[in-house]
Formats: C-alpha cells, sequence, structure tokens
C-alpha cells in the first residue's frame, strides 16, 4: 500500500472514530441534564447553533 492510501485512511478511521466517541459521550452527558421547559425547543436551540456555525464559517473564514 502507498503512503498516500495509508495516510488517507488512518486519518479516516481516526476522524470517524473520534467524532463517534465524541458524540456517544455527549449523549450520556445529556441525559443527565434537566431541560424542564427548555426540552420542547431543542431541535430549535440545535438548528440555530448549526446555522450560528455557518455564518462564523461564512464570514470569519474559518
Amino acid at each position: 500500500i502507498s503512503g498516500l492510501i495509508l495516510v488517507t485512511i488512518a486519518f479516516g478511521l481516526t476522524t470517524i472514530l473520534t467524532m463517534l466517541t465524541i458524540i456517544a459521550v455527549s449523549s450520556w452527558g445529556v441525559k443527565f441534564l434537566r431541560l424542564g421547559r427548555l426540552e420542547r425547543y431543542v431541535h430549535a436551540l440545535a438548528g440555530g447553533m448549526i446555522f450560528i456555525s455557518g455564518l462564523s464559517v461564512q464570514f470569519l473564514g474559518l
């Protein structure tokens, strides 16, 4: 296997495993939060965060 393919596979696997680990730990941690009335708006808040992230990428050049 050439070096480029090996590096690409290693980078891809590391990235995917890191993302899955962060999601699993976050999901486990969120179970302990008492959101109460905010629980109704969780999807809208998540959408807002994605929107703000997109704006920061667009305007701050991140």
